[in-house]
């Protein structure tokens, strides 16, 4: 009787445990596979336009972080906070790209978005044969995996703080997009505390 108490208990331990997970991994594998072709076609034709460009920089401020600065202040003060692959670049100028993003995973804020892909604008971009990277938030490559904050107003998604509330996969795991300030003991934290809330980021569609 003991033991089979505690195999009941076994395997409603192990059905909550898929139960909280399902939320994450909801992603249809179809539509991860055509998202790699889409991509592999991306990154073909994103090379042909940067391969023959000079490149500049845009001058921007100098960030300083608030020393205060938590992960819950970043959920409180968005609607989302989503973990997504860069799926093309379009629409480039001086000031900025239009980027696709497929959605991963969300750490806060709405699930209605998870397995779609948003577009959103980044600083920096292409024009008249001049490549202009922004210091403080240089373009992602195209299939790289990043966090970001957003804000939805009628159906547009726009990115808060981006110079310095964007984060990158380098070597399996996030880092601050902006090199300058990673250091910062409050982002360091918040940077731990995000590599902690994914999952599965390694979710691949390169």
């Amino acid at each position: 009787m003991k033991i089979y108490l505690a195999t009941i208990t076994v395997c409603a331990l192990f059905l909550t445990g898929c139960s909280h997970n399902s939320k994450t991994s909801n992603i249809d594998q179809t539509d991860l596979q055509k998202q790699q072709i889409v991509l592999k076609r991306n990154k073909k034709k994103w090379h042909q336009q940067t391969k023959q460009v000079t490149h500049s920089t845009l001058s921007t401020q100098k960030i300083i972080p608030k020393k205060n600065l938590s992960l819950n202040q970043l959920k409180k003060n968005s609607d989302f906070l989503i973990q997504g692959t860069v799926i093309d670049f379009s629409h480039s100028s001086k000031k900025s790209t239009n980027a696709s993003i497929y959605v991963n995973h969300i750490i806060s804020g709405s699930e209605d978005i998870l397995g779609k892909n948003i577009d959103i604008k980044l600083p920096g971009g292409i024009d008249q044969n001049v490549y202009y990277r922004s210091t403080q938030c240089p373009l992602p490559k195209l299939g790289q995996k990043i966090i970001l904050r957003l804000d939805k107003t009628h159906n547009e998604y726009r990115v808060l703080a981006p110079n310095s509330n964007i984060w990158v996969e380098k070597d399996h795991e996030f880092v601050l997009n902006n090199q300058t300030i990673r250091q910062e003991p409050c982002l360091k934290e918040i940077t731990e505390q995000l590599n902690q809330a994914i999952p599965y980021r390694y979710t691949d569609l390169c």
